[in-house]
């Protein structure tokens, strides 16, 4: 899943909401992308527990970016402060993904934005630290679990939580979920609560990005998962 994080401050919801409804996935994944990616509604991928299939989101939407900006305080962008958005060095498909980003919300809401490559050591280390007021990001699971998306990277303190969000509604779910035993129930509750963070946008969720790989003709059997090729239990190599 790659997003774009921004540190939360209170008061800033709607500024949070009118990005995500300013910036057009699809056109990012379309010329950015190459179409080698899944647009994000939510926070889970496909494949996990509690995925929505028909979950919307926050959608497309510049005129209600436009209202959204305004009711927070900057019309047209007027007065909005310079924004940076920082994304790993050495990746063109970040770089130019950054780029889509930084024309919508110049396009659909009057915000200038300058993007800034950062050496990926000293990246996570400004993630950690919470120096990077606005990112974008690409998380891939530790484990196949909706738990690994949501309690954590968004619950109050958890370690990964570096931008600060915090709501106990969303708390609150996410630890029932956490040390729920029923498989439905717990899925549901996760549900739940990506509805909460996706509405109060912490994160704007933009694509699911698979690995891209070749293989040689004579590699055979190859057996994908959620969590890649492993175990090789199928693999054959015949020259």
């Amino acid at each position: 899943m790659s997003t774009i994080r921004g540190t939360v401050a209170r008061g800033f919801e709607r500024v949070r909401q009118a990005f995500a409804h300013a910036i057009d996935k699809d056109q990012l994944i379309k010329i950015a992308l190459k179409d080698t990616a899944k647009r994000a509604n939510g926070i889970l991928p496909p494949g996990i527990p509690g995925y929505d299939a028909n979950f919307a989101g926050l959608s497309y939407d510049p005129q209600k970016a436009k209202q959204l900006l305004a009711q927070a305080g900057y019309p047209g962008g007027k007065n909005f402060p310079k924004l940076v958005i920082s994304f790993r060095q050495g990746y063109q498909l970040l770089a130019d993904a950054v780029m889509a980003i930084r024309d919508d919300l110049k396009r659909n809401l009057g915000i200038d934005v300058d993007s800034r490559q950062v050496e990926w050591t000293q990246f996570l280390s400004e993630r950690r630290n919470g120096t990077m007021p606005c990112y974008h990001l690409r998380w891939a699971a530790d484990y196949v679990d909706p738990q690994d998306f949501l309690s954590l990277m968004l619950r109050t303190g958890a370690e990964e939580n570096s931008i600060g969000y915090s709501n106990p509604a969303f708390d609150r779910l996410c630890d029932q979920a956490d040390v729920e035993r029923d498989s439905s129930k717990r899925a549901d509750l996760y549900r739940q609560a990506e509805r909460v963070a996706v509405e109060d946008a912490p994160w704007v969720c933009l694509y699911h990005l698979p690995d891209i790989e070749l293989h040689k003709p004579y590699v055979k059997g190859i057996r994908d998962s959620l969590m890649g090729h492993l175990p090789h239990v199928t693999t054959t190599v015949a020259r």
